[in-house]
């Protein structure tokens, strides 16, 4: 995480005793320490919701491309759909078809 060497690392710890002192750095590494905690949690509390979040628009997203393939299915030209729908029609000709030659060949006999 830090490249700090052991010299270097020395040269802090040097540092640090000579700004606060030897009866201080309990308690500045105490502050330290709790500051850290603090935001290690904030920062997991911050994942948790962000988590959530997505699978929350993921929900969404999977129920939307549901109604999507609904209506995609519901709207698509499928052959048995169209023989449903042609059958009443070729019914209804051939009814029209047959009164009309009905009504033909009792014209016929008429004459």
């Amino acid at each position: 995480m830090f490249d700090v060497g052991g010299g270097e690392l020395l040269l802090i710890l040097l540092a640090i005793v000579i700004l606060f002192g030897p009866k201080k750095i309990p308690e500045v590494a105490q502050f330290l320490g709790k500051g850290l905690r603090q935001f290690r949690q904030a920062q997991s509390e911050i994942q948790t919701q962000i988590s959530k979040i997505q699978q929350e628009v993921s929900d969404e997203i999977n129920v939307i491309n549901k109604e999507i393939d609904i209506n995609n299915s519901e709207t698509a030209v499928k052959p048995e759909n169209l023989i449903r729908q042609e059958l009443p029609k070729n019914q209804e000709n051939q009814e029209t078809q047959i009164n009309n030659n009905q009504g033909n060949e009792e014209n016929d006999k008429l004459r």
